[in-house]
């Protein structure tokens, strides 16, 4: 079975860490990943976005041991919605975007309304690929 990263893992893992209530935590990738039911590398990897994103900095120690130091923004990120809310306005804006092209489409002269409707209907196939996704 192939395990995928979701906005959901992503927002249950940095849950986990701000639930300790403390800018600093200590976390093993191993328990981690078995207490979300995934791999080590998986968990490191997310681990890796949080910090390239600037949620934390993180200390990698020998055997699966991550010091981490937490940082505000990792709070601001997670109580605004955190990574599925990302997806959802990413959906929302291509969708605003494809009924905007709609409305265009019927407005403009016949040779600029047939490209209007080929981009409504990029942007429509991109909604749709993005709700197969919804996790």
């Amino acid at each position: 079975m192939i395990t995928l990263i979701t906005p959901k893992l992503k927002d249950d893992l940095l849950a986990d860490l701000l639930s300790v209530e403390s800018m600093n935590v200590q976390n093993d990738i191993h328990s981690c990943a078995k207490e979300f039911d995934t791999s080590s590398d998986i968990v490191e990897a997310i681990y890796d976005q949080f910090e390239e994103m600037g949620l934390l900095q993180q200390t990698k120690c020998l055997g699966g041991t991550i010091i981490f130091r937490l940082r505000a923004k990792a709070h601001d990120f997670y109580s605004h919605g955190g990574f599925a809310a990302q997806e959802e306005i990413l959906k929302a804006n291509i969708q605003k975007l494809s009924d905007e092209l709609d409305f265009l489409a019927k407005q403009l002269s016949p040779n600029l309304c047939e490209k209007a409707a080929s981009l409504s209907t990029i942007a429509a196939n991109i909604a749709a690929v993005l709700g197969l996704f919804k996790s």
